[in-house]
């Protein structure tokens, strides 16, 4: 696979994360901000992926010259309209069927959903699995189409417990226990099975729990799931052994 084509896929994940955080920022900004932070991941000059790389693109017959700000119009098209010019692109500077499927990986991420947990579990949305030797983490698929849903629930739950959250099983707090690295941390639990949901339910910040990450993979382990309840009762009952 070919470092060019690595990096650009790079910088265009990088600026899919920042328009689906925050989708009134120009394109010109997320993609500029986005080669800084691939340039700096990678130890190269800035200069180096985002005039030697995006500037060097064939964009076709349309464009009369290759600047960045082509590149961007391509990146909106794809992020707003769905347009598959930009996937094509790539996929004629790929050189080998390595370069084509990490093409294919990036660009084969359509459903906010999939986002929405991949960005709250910090995964590569691109990645159906780790490295050879590792877990494989499959990503579940949520049917919550409000992508800030999570967001704005650990805002009230942050209110809630003054700053310092806890999880509604165990009382863990990651703040306690890792000091500022675990500031403001807790992950959601949904108290309706996914799987339950119909296509257009609406889910809200009441049907959330915040549960630490034991607590949440116990929830998890087995089906039928158990409720926080009776997760929350079991830990109790251990609690006094």
């Amino acid at each position: 696979m070919s470092t060019k084509i690595e990096q650009l896929l790079e910088v265009i994940e990088e600026v899919r994360k920042a328009h689906y955080m925050d989708n009134e920022q120009p394109i010109k900004t997320m993609r500029f901000n986005a080669a800084a932070a691939v340039a700096t991941r990678w130890k190269v000059d800035h200069s180096t992926i985002n005039d030697k790389w995006i500037r060097g693109l064939d964009l076709g017959s349309d464009f009369n010259y290759h600047k960045t700000w082509q590149f961007d119009e391509l990146l909106s098209d794809w992020l707003i309209d769905g347009s598959s010019e930009l996937k094509d692109v790539l996929l004629n500077h790929s050189i080998d069927s390595g370069d084509k499927k990490r093409i294919d990986d990036v660009f084969g991420i359509a459903s906010d959903t999939d986002l929405l947990v991949s960005y709250e579990f910090e995964l590569n949305p691109s990645e159906q699995s780790f490295v050879e030797g590792k877990p494989r983490l499959k990503i579940h698929l949520t049917k919550e189409r409000n992508p800030y849903l999570v967001e704005e629930a650990k805002k009230r739950w942050e209110k809630e417990f003054k700053g310092n959250m806890r999880c509604f099983i165990c009382s863990f707090s990651f703040q306690d226990n890792y000091g500022s690295r675990g500031q403001n941390f807790i992950e959601a639990h949904h108290l309706k099975p996914i799987s339950s949901l119909t296509e257009n339910e609406v889910v809200t910040i009441s049907d959330l729990a915040p549960v630490c990450s034991n607590c949440h993979r116990m929830l998890h382990r087995t089906k039928p799931w158990l409720s926080v309840e009776e997760l929350k009762e079991i830990f109790e009952e251990n609690q006094k052994m």
